[in-house]
């Protein structure tokens, strides 16, 4: 499995995010300072130039105003970009069973 920023659920998380902080009335620079962090910082999260674990991203929902687990589920069941839908736990292929002679 690839860890891409760029896949298309990591940039509807980023989109999401980013709409978070701008209700707050939040800049960039602002949300950046809450956080002990540069204006930088927040960019490159927002860009996906940097991956978020998860404490940063329940640092970032309380710096802004919301719940991380609200805002989870309210993301997770969300419909969804068809092709950007992936199982959980792909299939593996079935180990071969032919033997050699």
């Amino acid at each position: 499995m690839t860890r891409s920023n760029f896949d298309p659920v990591a940039a509807r998380l980023r989109r999401h995010l980013r709409e978070m902080r701008l209700r707050a009335g939040l800049t960039q620079t602002a949300l950046g300072e809450r956080l002990n962090h540069t204006q930088q910082w927040v960019f490159k999260y927002e860009a996906g130039e940097r991956r978020l674990d998860v404490i940063e991203f329940i640092q970032i929902a309380h710096a802004i105003g919301f719940d991380p687990g609200d805002f989870i589920n309210t993301f997770m069941n969300e419909p969804a970009d068809l092709n950007a839908a992936r199982p959980c736990n792909p299939p593996r292929p079935a180990a071969s069973t032919k033997t050699r002679t």
